[in-house]
């Protein structure tokens, strides 16, 4: 995890006090894990990674005490973690 990225992910999720950092290096660690186990190799020095973090968490922060919901992943979260598998597909054969 990048040590500087909290600041930006906290802007991202319009939040201003420090009360939820815990919370939010948790589930910036589970969006970390989440984009690996999709087979996502690449890191916070790509920006799509970072926009994939940014939504990942958000949801997740915004959507913590809803189980068994409705899915609230979008189709460009999700298209989003295709194109950055596929950016490690690319380096492998190319």
């Amino acid at each position: 995890m990048s040590r500087n990225y909290l600041k930006i992910l906290k802007q991202y999720i319009r939040i201003d006090t420090n009360d939820d950092d815990v919370l939010l290096k948790q589930l910036m660690k589970g969006a970390e894990q989440y984009l690996k186990n999709a087979g996502v190799t690449v890191g916070y020095e790509n920006p799509l990674y970072c926009t994939a973090i940014n939504m990942l968490v958000a949801n997740w922060y915004d959507n913590r005490d809803i189980i068994g919901g409705k899915d609230t992943l979008s189709i460009q979260f999700q298209n989003i973690v295709s194109q950055l598998a596929y950016i490690r597909k690319e380096e492998q054969h190319g």
